[in-house]
This record gives structure tokens, C-alpha cells and sequence, in this order.
């Protein structure tokens, strides 16, 4: 780790942490928004790893207001996860590449950091390049279909949203708010509590940001 991995990481300003037999975590926290990539290595027979990289954004502007509302409700409070947003299939292939691979010799491991340094400079970094601003991941909010929204940024997306356009002045937010509450009010059944805490989370909210979130 320290010969192949550690000066890769720290010469694009990552730190790393959280280094045990199960894996490991890189960060970097630039003003409000920090970003994270952890690999899970869930050992399946000896000297054979199956690698599981996930790449997270945690905005700081957009995951605080919501924080204390989701522990209220116990909702769901997974943070923006990193997809490959322009190309599905190349994704695929190099999440394939690195998600088997023995290591049970040095040699093994140099190819696994070569695999993992691929697939940081082909999706990682530049998606961290591209989203290191709340307006740029709001644009991407509005353009993604509501059915896909739950994959690329988490749970409870709808109150993510809002305060995602409403941060950045958005002349759409109104028309959204509107649009959650039907939503929520038209799926409200009292046989299926899942979403009677989220209805109420949503008017919480609704009322703190209309009054401002200062």
C-alpha cells in the first residue's frame, strides 16, 4: 500500500485512512465538500479478494440541513454515490477489471493498484473535477430522470433535490416542492408507514427552507 498506492493518492491531494484487513478509505475535503473513495475487500478463499470501490461526494451544504430530519424520521441518509455518467459500458468493464483479483504476491498487488490508478483517472478524479461545485450537480439533478435519481445520489433524493435548487436559487423549486407534495400526499396510506415519516420530513423541511436555511 505504501510503495504503490499512498504517492498516487497523495500527489492528487488524498488522504488515506482507515487501512485494515478490510479494506481502505481515500478523501479529500476541499471547502465544504468532501470526497471519498473506500474499497471493501471481502475475502472469499485465501489470497483471493473480491474488490468493491465506491466512490462518494458529500456536499456539506446540501447533506447537513438534512441530517437531523432523516435521524427524526429514520430515513434513509446514504450520501451521493459516484456513477460513470457518460459511459455505462465503459464503466462496466473497468469496474470488471478490478473487481476480482488475487493478491497473494507483491506482483499481484502492483497490477491491482495499476487497475485501481486506471479507473481513478478515467472516472474518479474527473468526476470529482466536474462536481466540485453545487451548481454544476444541480444541473445534472434536473436533467436525470426522477426514476434514476435514487441511484446517483442517494436515499431520500426528492428532499435532496429541494435543497439542491433552492441553494442555487433555482426558479424550478417552487414548481418541485409543489411537485413532492402531490407525490407524497397522493402515495400516503395508512396501511404503509414507510412513507407517512417521509411526508412529514418533507413539510419539515418545505417550512426550513422557506424560512431560509441560515
Amino acid at each position: 500500500m505504501e510503495k504503490y498506492l499512498v504517492p498516487f493518492f497523495k500527489q492528487h491531494g488524498f488522504v488515506l485512512s482507515n487501512v485494515d484487513e478490510f479494506g481502505y478509505e481515500i478523501s479529500k475535503k476541499i471547502d465544504h465538500i468532501k470526497y471519498t473513495c473506500t474499497c471493501n475487500k471481502l475475502k472469499r478463499s485465501p489470497g483471493i479478494y473480491f474488490e468493491a470501490l465506491s466512490m462518494g461526494i458529500y456536499f456539506e451544504e446540501i447533506e447537513d440541513p438534512l441530517k437531523e430530519l432523516l435521524l427524526k424520521y429514520e430515513l434513509d441518509q446514504t450520501s451521493y454515490t459516484l456513477r460513470d455518467y457518460n459511459n455505462k459500458e465503459a464503466a462496466i468493464m473497468r469496474g470488471r477489471q478490478i473487481s476480482a483479483i488475487t493478491i497473494a504476491t507483491e506482483s499481484d498487488f502492483a497490477h491491482y493498484s495499476d487497475a485501481v490508478k486506471q479507473y481513478c483517472n478515467a472516472v474518479v478524479f474527473p468526476f470529482f473535477d466536474t462536481y466540485h461545485r453545487i451548481e454544476p450537480l444541480n444541473k445534472f439533478i434536473k436533467k436525470t430522470p426522477e426514476d434514476d435519481l435514487t441511484y446517483h445520489i442517494g436515499g431520500e433524493f426528492q428532499l435532496k433535490k429541494m435543497v439542491t435548487l433552492k441553494l442555487c436559487n433555482d426558479p424550478q423549486y417552487l414548481d418541485y416542492v409543489e411537485y413532492v407534495r402531490q407525490k407524497f400526499e397522493s402515495i400516503k396510506n395508512p396501511d404503509n408507514g414507510k412513507y407517512i415519516p417521509l411526508l412529514n420530513a418533507y413539510h419539515e423541511l418545505a417550512e426550513k427552507l422557506e424560512k431560509g436555511l441560515d
